[in-house]
């Protein structure tokens, strides 16, 4: 009797610890617990409103590519992003419009997989033929 319960006590503890170590059950943010958050604004040049204005929640640390496929569907090559929610460059009623980044009101000289987002950013994708600022 005491050898079943000692089994039991073993293997209960064993799928607690189980549990507890997957990262995909486990529903914390990050290791410490924080989260940072930032605002996400998708425009397509000559419309008034935006397509999408999103609040975004992330771990410390993220590159904004893994922030995008984190909120949402994106089509990207070689670390630049090309479509954002079916929303493609340079194709259709696009043609000759390529996504221009800018990161809390500075044109960015970087592609996403290259920028570290921190918190309180404020980062637009506008969808424009026109590279001035």
């Amino acid at each position: 009797m005491k050898n079943n319960l000692y089994k039991f006590s073993l293997l209960f503890l064993s799928l607690i610890f189980l549990f507890a170590c997957n990262p995909k059950l486990n529903n914390s943010v990050s290791e410490t617990g924080q989260h940072e958050t930032a605002v996400i604004e998708i425009k397509v040049q000559g419309e008034d409103q935006a397509e999408s204005n999103k609040e975004v929640h992330f771990d410390p640390g993220m590159d904004l590519l893994s922030v995008m496929h984190d909120n949402y569907t994106i089509q990207a090559k070689e670390g630049l992003v090309e479509g954002i929610d079916g929303l493609m460059a340079n194709q259709g009623q696009n043609k000759g419009r390529y996504w221009k980044l800018i990161i809390n009101d500075q044109m960015s000289q970087k592609g996403a997989k290259e920028i570290i987002v921190k918190d309180n950013d404020r980062i637009v994708w506008d969808l424009t033929d026109d590279w001035d600022f």
